[in-house]
Parts: structure tokens; C-alpha cells; sequence
């Protein structure tokens, strides 16, 4: 899953996200917005999967059956490193979502605006 190699490189994702209006966001908010968007694609891979969300006040997390994963947990684990890309494609391959892709354009092109 290409995932691996974006979650290291947020702050240049981050940067191709359009700032709100009339705010002007540091390089870590922006890494930090790129990292909830990466999270919420993992979400939507899992919940093409079967996978259930099970959302409370502090505390996210994805099940299907007796499995459990939080999303943002993986991400952070990507981006600080204490996950390998071995570990990750584990991972993916155990929650049924190895093989899926992102959009590799959601980095390399810029995000515009719709008018």
C-alpha cells in the first residue's frame, strides 16, 4: 500500500493543502492536517472492508468481529517511525486492505479550490 511512504513525507503533502481562508498555517499544521486526511482514507478502505466505526468523546477506533485498530494510531506510528514498512504491509495485509492504493495525484498535484 503506497500509504507508507506518504505518511513520511506529510509536510510536503501538507503544503498542497489549500490553508483556510484568511488563516495562515505553520509546516506541523499542515502535516497534521495531511495525517487526519491519510487517517480518514484508512478508515474508508476499512469500511469498503466490512470493517464497523465505532466513534466516542476522546476514542475512535475501526472492529469487525473480535479485531480492533485505531486509524490516527497507525498513521502516528508511520510518521514517528515505530512502524517499519514491513510492519505496515502486516498490517494491512491482516485488516484486508493490502494491495489497496491512495491516489498518489492526492501528493503530487496540488489541491484547488472548487469555485
Amino acid at each position: 500500500m503506497i500509504l507508507a511512504g506518504l505518511a513520511r513525507s506529510l509536510h510536503r503533502a501538507g503544503a498542497q493543502i489549500p490553508d483556510p481562508k484568511g488563516t495562515l498555517l505553520s509546516p506541523q499544521q499542515r502535516a497534521e492536517r495531511a495525517a487526519r486526511l491519510y487517517t480518514v482514507a484508512v478508515c474508508l478502505l476499512l469500511l469498503d472492508k466490512g470493517w464497523q466505526l465505532d466513534v466516542q468523546p476522546g476514542m475512535s477506533r475501526m472492529y469487525r468481529g473480535d479485531d480492533q485498530v485505531e486509524p490516527l494510531d497507525m498513521i502516528n506510528n508511520l510518521r514517528n517511525e515505530h512502524a517499519s514498512s514491513r510492519e505496515w504491509a502486516a498490517t494491512c495485509q491482516r485488516l484486508g486492505i493490502a494491495g489497496l492504493c491512495l491516489d498518489s495525484s492526492l501528493v503530487e498535484a496540488p489541491i484547488t479550490r472548487a469555485r
